[in-house]
């Protein structure tokens, strides 16, 4: 545990590591070696008696950000529109500090597996341990923020189905039977068999947002069905997208190729995809366009990557990634359009000042939930 000591003081320890060390340091006894750490670090004016750590570490935080702002660039106008570049050298203390010690909202949102049976299993992602999944006693490994199943196929055996279901503010992984590697977005579900017994198809059924990297297997092409896409694959590398209340239904390709269909009975399109390309559902019509495929997959490692993105569509995102409300009473930022970068565990607070520098308006958060006003002239 002190490696992760150390990389907390370091600013290199990870989400899943500092969930890790939140548990560990729950203990008395760890408690106080971890104020060691600190006060050794930082040279703060802790005395020997117990120490309330969370005033410890604001000090460290008030320190630290008396001293390191983060750098920004700003681009000039485009077509009638801002763009604004925001890009972080690197993550504060300070988001990691907020991520460790306020969890209470974090609390009430929990990462669940459903099993075949309907029984709902919440999943620690301090723990890596084995639990079953099913009647005939088939296991998986849960590695912390990871799923592992192992490969028991048994062709022409029933299927039997699990749904990993990742709340606003969390991201979760799942390895398929089939070797197949998913990752899901905050605010998304995934239906999946445990094994993969039909002979034919692989089919998994998805709500929100994933990327997919499918094991390859031209006898048993993989399916990936929602509410009004589907996607049909035999080895590849995508994101898929169809929140219902964004009103978004795409797929963006980083490598292989894919079939992309509507489910409209009445309205029936489909297409082949190829890499760098986008496919968007679009008034029961797929269409097409080229697009920067990182900025559809950064959320895969926790970060955050807008480009020519209305203020209107990254709110939603924010929701999403910090499990929080967003209320715009400044109607005007709807439609200005932004380019900007935050690597992982940046602060909300922080990514809303410099949005703010940029543009003219306040905001408050409060109880989870963040109020965006006009700008006040005093």
């Amino acid at each position: 545990m002190e490696e992760l000591i150390q990389k907390f003081i370091d600013n290199t320890i990870s989400k899943e590591e500092l969930d890790l060390l939140k548990k560990w340091s729950s203990e008395p006894e760890n408690n106080a070696l971890l104020q060691k750490y600190t006060k050794d670090e930082y040279n703060l004016n802790l005395a020997l008696q117990d120490v309330d750590l969370d005033l410890s570490l604001e000090s460290v935080l008030q320190k630290i950000n008396n001293e390191e702002k983060p750098t920004k660039r700003i681009w000039p106008n485009v077509l009638k529109y801002a763009a604004v570049a925001l890009l972080f050298v690197s993550a504060t203390y300070g988001a990691y500090m907020f991520s460790l010690f306020n969890t209470e909202e974090d609390l009430k949102s929990e990462i669940t597996l459903e099993l075949n049976d309907g029984t709902i299993k919440p999943l620690n992602i301090s723990e890596k341990i084995f639990f079953n999944v099913a009647k005939d006693k088939s296991k998986v490994q849960q590695e912390y923020t990871k799923l592992v199943y192992e490969n028991n196929e048994q062709e022409g055996e029933a299927l039997v189905y699990n749904k990993l279901s990742v709340p606003y503010g969390e991201r979760f992984q799942v390895l398929l039977s089939d070797g197949t590697s998913v990752f899901l977005n905050a605010g998304s579900s995934l239906k999946y068999p445990v094994a993969f017994n039909d002979p034919k198809s692989r089919k998994v059924y998805l709500s929100g947002e994933a990327y997919f990297s499918v094991a390859k297997n031209k006898q048993k092409p993989f399916f990936v069905e929602s509410e009004n896409i589907n996607v049909s694959v035999l080895g590849t590398k995508f994101n898929m997208s169809t929140y219902a209340n964004e009103n978004n239904n795409s797929v963006v390709l980083q490598e292989g190729s894919v079939k992309v269909k509507t489910n409209n009975t009445l309205v029936k399109d489909s297409l082949l995809l190829v890499p760098g390309k986008q496919v968007k559902l679009v008034d029961d019509k797929l269409l097409t366009e080229d697009v920067n495929v990182n900025k559809h997959i950064a959320w895969v490692d926790g970060s955050l990557l807008f480009i020519n993105d209305k203020f209107q569509n990254i709110i939603l995102e924010l929701e999403r990634h910090y499990n929080v409300t967003i209320i715009n009473k400044n109607n005007a930022l709807n439609s200005i359009r932004y380019t900007a970068s935050f690597k992982k565990g940046e602060a909300l607070d922080n990514i809303l000042e410099l949005f703010k520098e940029n543009t003219n308006f306040e905001f408050i958060i409060k109880n989870n939930v963040v109020t965006i006003n006009e700008h006040r002239m005093k």
